[in-house]
């Protein structure tokens, strides 16, 4: 249970984060979601949805008269999903920003999309290096894989 508070605190901070600035008049805010709600990987994808549903309860309009809209989009726990989820919400829904995905392969197959589109893509555990390498518009809210392999052996002598 202490890892769904700590997703749904990071997808609280990653909203409020995306709408900073306010604004005259209310506006709707989309924000793309691409988690792998179905297949071998919903066990990580249904969790975040929950988390996203308490924010959504718990903050339904900013305190500037926004409101935030989420589309969310099953990649089936598939990387080609995946990737067609993200180009469907970059070009159809015309998403201010997308949260996904929550497997390195499959944020990875979005990343060129998201850069091509301009469109920021964050992905809550998404470590492999790659993901951010020659990105920027692609970032993670977790340490990379280089960072965990280095600071691994530091820990247990100090436990």
């Amino acid at each position: 249970m202490k890892s769904f508070s700590g997703k749904a605190s990071l997808m609280a901070t990653l909203v409020a984060a995306l709408v900073g600035a306010s604004s005259a008049q209310a506006a709707e805010i989309k924000i793309g979601v691409v988690l792998p709600l179905s297949g071998a990987l919903s066990g990580y994808g249904q969790p975040s949805q929950k988390g996203l549903d308490i924010i959504q309860a718990i903050t339904p309009t900013l305190k500037n008269g926004d409101t935030i809209k989420l589309i969310v989009i099953d990649d089936k726990s598939d990387k080609v999903e995946a990737a067609n989820a993200m180009q469907r919400l970059v070009s159809s829904d015309k998403v201010d920003a997308v949260i996904g995905e929550v497997t390195s392969s499959n944020t990875l197959a979005m990343t060129k999309i998201a850069d091509d589109s301009k469109t920021p893509l964050v992905s809550s555990t998404a470590t492999n290096d790659r993901v951010t390498r020659n990105h920027p518009y692609v970032s993670r809210v977790c340490f990379s894989d280089s960072f965990q392999g280095w600071s691994g052996p530091i820990w247990p002598p100090a436990i």
